[in-house]
């Protein structure tokens, strides 16, 4: 009879641990040992309110996090290599120095984040919100950056060598002196952005910048 209820106490414990289903809702102690630990590589924290979490210098390369609500949190010198953030919320967030290359952030809202110095190498940022950001230095060599929308964001001496921007929208945004060699932008918007020569783009830049 002990044995019996012994059994049934840990199956209770262990179900609670764990969501109704691990492909749609986050893993409560994975939450929990990241607020704790700042350490929680390859958890499941999809869909978790993070939000206005101060986690920097955590380690969360391959965790994922879709649709997660990081907003309005400190991110500074966080590990996410390999992470998946699809559809989630880094609004405002401080991603300085951020390590996130090869990272999936497909949908990602990121207006208004700090990327300074951060690396988003091999990155796949299609149809990513960047308006606003603060990107100066920040490494997009080879990123995936098709149909995203960095308007009115500051990317000096920023690296897009090899990145694909293909129709994405760039209005307004500040690009002096950053590396587009090898880049693709057919399609891209440049209109009103500052390029990296220090001259504006004319209205109607489509896939180069008209001084």
């Amino acid at each position: 009879m002990l044995l019996i209820v012994g059994v049934f106490i840990s199956s209770f414990i262990y179900a609670q641990n764990f969501p109704e289903d691990p492909y749609t809702a986050y893993y409560p102690d994975h939450v929990s040992i990241l607020l704790k630990t700042r350490f929680c590589p390859k958890c499941n924290l999809m869909k978790a309110d993070l939000s206005r979490s101060k986690l920097s210098h955590c380690v969360l390369h391959r965790a994922i996090l879709s649709h997660a609500n990081l907003s309005w949190s400190y991110l500074k010198n966080c590990k996410l290599q390999g992470a998946i953030l699809e559809a989630t919320n880094l609004s405002w967030t401080d991603l300085q120095f951020a390590e996130l290359e090869g990272a999936y952030l497909k949908n990602a809202d990121l207006q208004f984040s700090n990327l300074y110095l951060a690396n988003l190498t091999g990155a796949y940022m299609v149809s990513s919100d960047l308006q606003q950001v603060e990107a100066n230095e920040t490494n997009f060599k080879t990123a995936n950056l098709s149909n995203a929308n960095l308007s009115g964001g500051s990317f000096k001496k920023s690296n897009f060598q090899k990145a694909n921007l293909k129709n994405s929208k760039l209005m307004d945004a500040v690009f002096l002196n950053a590396d587009f060699e090898g880049a693709f932008i057919q399609g891209a918007d440049l209109s009103g952005a500052l390029w990296i020569n220090g001259k504006y783009c004319k209205t109607g830049s489509i896939g180069k910048c008209i001084h």
